[in-house]
């Protein structure tokens, strides 16, 4: 057989092949089917940019501007049409028969859209109420939520977790913070936005914040970086904002009263500390009043003892700190009075005693015989009245 022939022979097979394939799609073409519709919100406007998927085989489309989508070439069969997008609750319609030679029309389709609440953060760091998001400054926020999880056993140790702050404790009731390099008299100190301390009050890590009763504290803010432009010179580092716990005014307007309380108790092994907090709640539609008392007492301080490197502890007093133990009396007290719906009068007093407070590095490593804070106490009264004007120039 000639070469001619048998490439002549090859050509025709080839030809009858290829007529073959296209047959087999044209038949298989016309033996599939159609899916199609309209996807709209709750409010009938159309959703775009939305996927549809058949399962199993996985056909699928995008819905244009219009929420119209199209899925050809469907093999007939039982599938699953599945929808979903991400700002849209996922939905899925189960047993569409896809039939050959047929187009199903399935028309509008509602999706209701999927919202995430979240909790609107309001601080204090610009002197007024402002929504976190709208604060250009860097912000720490610690809830009580936040304050109980991480069992801190004062306000100072609160802040040991937040990013940017670093909490120097030279004593077991000590606590004084450092932002961005600045401490003591760098960083200003508010409760419920009056000032703790000031620029003439001493240079060197402090124990001001141990004085703020942390079981009466609703949150802390922290503004980290100089803010002396709003709260003055000594505001270089930063500024720490303690809010105390605000009781709510009752909702109902029948006369009738709301009567609650709370007690709190703990005991940690480490220091053999034993804590207790007393609160009592009353509120009407015209006033709310919160009181609290709470009791600390602290041991000294023991290390663990189980180290395998006992070369790097240089304490003389072996497990222990000593003296570091100490004890404290907490007493707080805040009424709000609703004059009007739109004004409040608030009073409230805060008392700290603090007994004894060991400074324990100096018992360690100069040699005294005694140094301790005595006296330690701190007490605030103040008188707010506030009216929410709601007018074009002043808000309140």
């Amino acid at each position: 057989i000639s070469m001619s022939v048998i490439i002549e022979k090859f050509t025709k097979f080839t030809f009858i092949l290829i007529n073959i394939f296209i047959l087999n799609i044209s038949l298989g073409l016309a033996q599939t089917g159609t899916v199609k519709g309209i996807v709209i919100d709750s409010h009938n406007k159309p959703i775009s940019d939305l996927q549809v998927v058949l399962e199993p085989k996985r056909y699928g489309d995008v819905t244009d501007s219009s929420g119209y989508f199209i899925i050809k070439n469907i093999m007939p069969g039982i599938y699953i049409l599945k929808f979903s997008h991400i700002a849209f609750e996922k939905k899925i319609i189960k047993n569409v028969k896809i039939s050959s030679n047929e187009v199903l029309n399935l028309n509008k389709i509602t999706l209701h859209r999927r919202v995430i609440k979240l909790n609107r953060v309001v601080v204090t760091a610009t002197c007024t109420n402002r929504c976190v998001t709208d604060v250009s400054y860097p912000i720490n926020v610690v809830s009580e939520e936040s304050i109980r999880e991480r069992n801190a056993k004062t306000t100072a140790e609160a802040l040991r977790e937040e990013t940017g702050i670093f909490v120097q404790k030279t004593s077991h009731g000590g606590g004084s913070a450092i932002i961005r390099g600045l401490s003591s008299n760098q960083i200003l100190i508010l409760v419920d936005g009056i000032r703790l301390n000031n620029s003439t009050y001493r240079l060197g890590n402090h124990q001001y914040l141990t004085t703020i009763d942390n079981l009466d504290v609703d949150r802390i803010e922290v503004v980290r970086g100089p803010t002396s432009v709003l709260y003055g010179s000594d505001a270089l580092g930063g500024t720490i904002n303690v809010i105390t716990k605000i009781p709510k005014i009752g909702s109902s307007n029948s006369g009738s009263m709301d009567v609650n309380y709370s007690l709190l108790s703990r005991y940690a092994s480490a220091d053999e500390e034993k804590t207790a907090r007393a609160e009592f709640l009353l509120s009407s539609s015209k006033f709310a009043f919160l009181t609290g008392f709470s009791y600390k007492n602290y041991g000294d301080l023991r290390r663990g003892a189980n180290s395998r490197y006992p070369q790097l502890e240089k304490s003389t007093n072996g497990l222990k700190q000593t003296p570091t133990g100490f004890k404290a009396y907490d007493f707080d007290s805040k009424l709000i009075y609703a004059i009007t719906p739109f004004q409040t009068l608030t009073l409230a007093y805060q008392m700290a005693k603090k007994i004894d407070v060991p400074r324990y590095d100096k018992y360690e490593n100069s040699g005294y015989f005694r140094w301790v804070y005595q006296p330690q106490n701190r007490n605030l009264v103040y008188l707010v009245y506030e009216n929410k004007l709601q007018g074009k120039f002043i808000n309140s």
